[in-house]
């Protein structure tokens, strides 16, 4: 669901900002148009009302002077503050997680590398690994269908990683299911880590007295555990930012402001005055008024969205693609593991050696606007005078 606009973005030219601002998915435009429509709606309703009822009417002087004291409300900059911190904590918050949701490639690799094995034991080894790949993206899908509701809405049951994915057998969901019953609920990610690691352990035991020249050594075998281990602490992590969010009290104190501000905005920006004034000046504090509008709704919205990167906003994370891509590769890497090399001889190398690498017309015409080496000391070229 991200929106990707790097490329877009990628050379900052006079145009590139109005590029980026004519997006519409996952932009500030779809966030706030609800709100805004309403607030005009309001506004406007408010306007009329003024103007051809209560206009000349006993109820006119209050309606002023309740005007003028909203226009000193609306002075307060506590809001533009409380926004700031609130938006720096959502920001930082969502970067964390999105660090937190590992990738097990460096894992399967390590695997696949140290699970050594030879004619006779491939078999046998090649199960292990099959087997450790499904409980490295069972882990996995635990941890994000108790935090995620796309994953959720994916994997209801256990039961479909039987039926359909493949990932568990019927007397892993048992053992699985049957452990921590006093605890109904809980997320059991770390079980399959278990079983992954001692499944490892026994392995390692197996091959040491079978035969000693395919068996990892010791350092290798720490290595494994440790990248597991690792694995392990970055989900977990993803846990606790779902079981820890921001302080509900500061999320309301920041959504109450603002919405405050703009109730306040819809009596503060009226215009009472229509005697002798130009159309200009009934337009233009509707029109500073949407500026703002548009700012501070924009604000927290973004805020907003980056609250919980786990839903269906258009800038969450595609967790869903993500196991799909997990799987394949993973899958890839331990089930048949890449072991041919390409074929490497003095001959081929030879014959292909060069000291230039190839360009085309248009990355020529690019290097020609540049320096031939960019990799050159700013003060290099610098003469400096000799000294007396």
């Amino acid at each position: 669901m991200t929106v990707n606009y790097s490329y877009a973005a990628s050379t900052a030219t006079s145009f590139t900002f109005w590029k980026l601002m004519a997006y519409w998915r996952g932009s500030i435009w779809k966030l706030v148009y609800r709100e805004v429509l309403a607030w005009f709606m309001a506004y406007v309703a408010i306007m009329l009302t003024f103007h051809l009822v209560l206009r000349n009417t006993v109820h006119e002087k209050p309606l002023i002077d309740f005007l003028k004291y909203c226009k000193i409300g609306e002075k307060s900059n506590e809001v533009t503050l409380i926004l700031g911190f609130f938006t720096t904590l959502a920001l930082l918050r969502f970067w964390e997680i999105y660090q937190c949701v590992q990738w097990p490639d460096n894992m399967a690799l390590a695997i696949s590398t140290y699970l050594k094995s030879d004619t006779a034991t491939e078999p046998h080894v090649r199960v292990i690994r099959k087997t450790c790949a499904r409980y490295i993206m069972l882990s996995f899908i635990l941890v994000m269908r108790d935090v995620s509701s796309p994953i959720r809405k994916r994997f209801p049951q256990l039961r479909m990683l039987v039926e359909n994915g493949g990932l568990l057998t019927e007397t892993e969901l048992t053992m699985l299911e049957g452990s921590l019953s006093n605890f109904p609920g809980a997320c059991k990610y770390w079980i399959p880590i278990i079983w992954m690691c001692n499944l490892l352990k026994k392995h390692f035991g197996e091959l040491t007295a079978i035969d000693r020249g395919n068996v990892v050594n010791r350092y290798a075998y720490n290595d494994l555990i440790n990248e597991i281990l690792t694995f392990r602490s970055k989900i977990s992590d993803v846990l606790s930012y779902d079981w820890v969010p921001i302080p509900l009290a500061y999320l309301q104190l920041c959504v109450f402001s603002v919405y405050i501000r703009l109730l306040i905005m819809l009596f503060s920006d009226q215009v009472t005055e229509t005697d002798g004034i130009s159309g200009w000046d009934i337009v233009q504090p509707i029109f500073f008024s949407s500026v703002q509008l548009v700012m501070m709704l924009g604000w927290i919205k973004s805020a907003e969205v980056l609250l919980n990167p786990f839903g269906h906003d258009d800038d969450d994370l595609e967790i869903s693609w993500l196991i799909d891509r997990h799987w394949l590769t993973v899958t890839k890497i331990l089930d048949r593991p890449m072991s041919n090399l390409p074929t490497m001889n003095a001959a081929t190398e030879a014959s292909i050696h060069s000291s230039h690498l190839p360009h085309t017309v248009a990355s020529r015409f690019l290097l020609k606007k540049k320096q031939p080496n960019p990799m050159v000391g700013s003060v290099a070229k610098m003469t400096v005078k000799h000294s007396l």
